[in-house]
Parts: C-alpha cells; structure tokens; sequence
C-alpha cells in the first residue's frame, strides 16, 4: 500500500518538474535558434559584400586600368548595398538583454566598417584614374579603419556566441570569424599589388 503511494509520489513529482522545466528548456532552444539566425545572417552578409572582388581570381596579367577601375566601383556599390542589409537586418528581441544590446553592437560596427571600405573604394577608383598618390593614401586609411571595425563587429559577435555555447562543451561549433572574411581581406591586397605592379611599370 505505502510502496503503490510512494511510487504515485513520485510519478506526480517527475511530471510536475517536468511541467517546470520544459518551458525554460524551449525558451533557451528558443533563444539560441534566434541567435543563429543572426549570426547566418551576418556570414552571409560578408559573403554577398564580397563577390566583386572575387573577380580578381579569374584576372590574368593583360588586365587594363579600365577594368581594375570597374572592379573598384562594383565593390564600392556592393558595400552601398550591404549597408542598406545591415539597416533591415533585425536584432532578435527574445535573447538575452546583453546578448541583444552585443548584436545591436555589431551592427554598428559592421555599418561603420562598410560605409569605410565604401570610401575606400572610391578613392581607389579616383587613384587608378588619376593615380594621385594622397588619394591612395586616403584609400589606405578608410580600408584599415573599415578591417578594424568590421574584424571588432566578428569579434563580439563570436564573444556573444560564448553565451550560448561555453568553450567547456564538449560539442561546441568551431565558429568564429568566418573565412570569407579573412579571404576577402586578402582579395583587398591583391587588388593593391596588381594596381602597384602596373603604375610601377
């Protein structure tokens, strides 16, 4: 008799904690689901913002300053559009306060960083026509703020990420900055030394 009331007991304590915990277990799901999709968006947005310069890997040599110049100008366009992105991309509301107040930080570094390389690329385009050398210098300027701001938006975003799965476990996704990123920044360089091989020339 007292073994069958135990036994009830203790099925009635399991559904009830049962009752507690899975609200709190589906908002947590909930709220890194909301965080993963931001962060898909922010990846992809790097790599959208990136393609013109993607050209520079089927350049050959006999490449003339006309098309370098429309390279230049396709980038600057392209960073137009991928600010205009960032302005519609929404911050999840249903993630932690600090998380939310950390993605709204990465927008804003992200906005500053592209709206940086969008300059950068005009004064390249000026340069390659005119090939005045303070307007490479400013070209070199707005390119390194725009790496700073943009490598600090990856950087807080990876640290918000932190929030949600702790480098002590185990089956952590090895994501941080992504390697378009890190790729695109070296198209920049290529760009810059196949411009200096042809004014050297």
């Amino acid at each position: 008799m007292y073994h069958r009331i135990n036994k009830v007991i203790v099925i009635a304590l399991l559904i009830y904690f049962s009752i507690l915990v899975y609200p709190t277990t589906s908002f947590a799901v909930a709220e890194k689901r909301a965080f993963e999709i931001f962060e898909e968006g922010i990846f992809d947005l790097i790599t959208f913002s990136l393609e013109p310069l993607n050209k520079l890997d089927t350049l050959n040599e006999k490449i003339d300053d006309e098309g370098l110049y429309y390279i230049a100008l396709a980038a600057k366009e392209r960073f137009n559009g991928t600010l205009l992105f960032l302005t519609n991309l929404k911050v999840p509301s249903n993630v932690p306060k600090d998380i939310r107040k950390s993605l709204e930080d990465v927008k804003e570094y992200l906005s500053i960083g592209f709206y940086n390389l969008e300059e950068s690329m005009d004064y390249l385009a000026q340069y390659i026509l005119n090939q005045t050398p303070i307007l490479y210098d400013r070209y070199l300027e707005k390119r390194d703020r725009g790496f700073s701001y943009i490598d600090g938006g990856l950087i807080t975003l990876a640290t918000a990420r932190l929030k949600f799965y702790p480098p002590e476990w185990i089956e952590t996704p090895k994501k941080s900055i992504p390697n378009a990123w890190k790729v695109g920044k070296e198209y920049f360089y290529k760009l810059e030394d196949t411009i200096r091989i042809k004014v050297n020339k």
